[in-house]
């Protein structure tokens, strides 16, 4: 016998490709604000992600993502578009950045929860398969919000001046423009460094431009007592 002369033949070594995302949806539960008789939109969905896809302002939101092999874990971070920095390799999640955190996967399928989102959001993802290998680069998946602004008021006095008597009516006719409905609508008088005297108006209805129209008559007995 000759030492050191053992040999092993016929090995395979089988290349495993890393872990991609196959398949991004968003879970989404709408805010009650876009819930009406008039609205179309369910009170949730599931959509599939795309590039460039815009979520009305406070929607919950759930990333269910499915992976092209199975997963021992899942880390991401949460930016916003102000912070967001470059990432093209799996060292652009160090811990000197923002929070990492991590999800555990059922499976090749796994679940961020977002909850309530405010303003736009950046999410960078980061697979770890089951044999402890990470995908070549970080995943990112923007999602902007659809802002909700604040209702376009127009008003003025019809058919009288802004200099009047103590014994004068105020008669005010407006509208109130806003992209989804108005819950209600109110008038404040402000008279010198008093506190502001809210009135509550009824308004005539809402035309197919989500516009209300309102007027209202404020008589002595509403504002004569508050003069400084």
């Amino acid at each position: 016998m000759v030492g050191l002369d053992a040999r092993l033949r016929d090995l395979q070594i089988e290349v495993v490709d890393p872990a991609v995302v196959s398949q991004m949806r968003l879970q989404c539960t709408y805010p009650s604000y876009l819930q009406n008789e008039l609205s179309a939109r369910p009170s949730e969905e599931t959509i599939e992600y795309r590039a460039g896809v815009r979520i009305p302002e406070g929607t919950k939101i759930t990333l269910v993502g499915t992976s092209s092999s199975r997963l021992a874990r899942v880390e991401y971070v949460m930016r916003g578009p102000s912070d967001e920095t470059p990432a093209s390799d799996a060292d652009s999640l160090a811990p000197a950045g923002p929070d990492i955190q991590s999800v555990a996967p059922a499976g090749t399928e796994f679940r961020i929860a977002l909850d309530a989102i405010r303003k736009s959001q950046v999410i960078e993802l980061r697979l770890i398969d089951e044999f402890g290998l990470s995908s070549d680069q970080i995943l990112r998946y923007v999602i902007t919000t659809l802002e909700d602004t604040p209702p376009e008021v127009e008003s003025k006095l019809v058919g009288i001046g802004t200099a009047v008597t103590p014994k004068a009516i105020l008669p005010i006719r407006g509208s109130v423009l806003d992209d989804y409905a108005l819950a209600n609508v109110k008038c404040e008088l402000v008279f010198n460094e008093q506190e502001p005297l809210s009135i509550a108006l009824q308004v005539d209805g809402e035309d197919k431009s989500n516009r209300t129209s309102t007027s209202r008559n404020l008589p002595q007995a509403d504002w004569e007592s508050r003069r400084g």
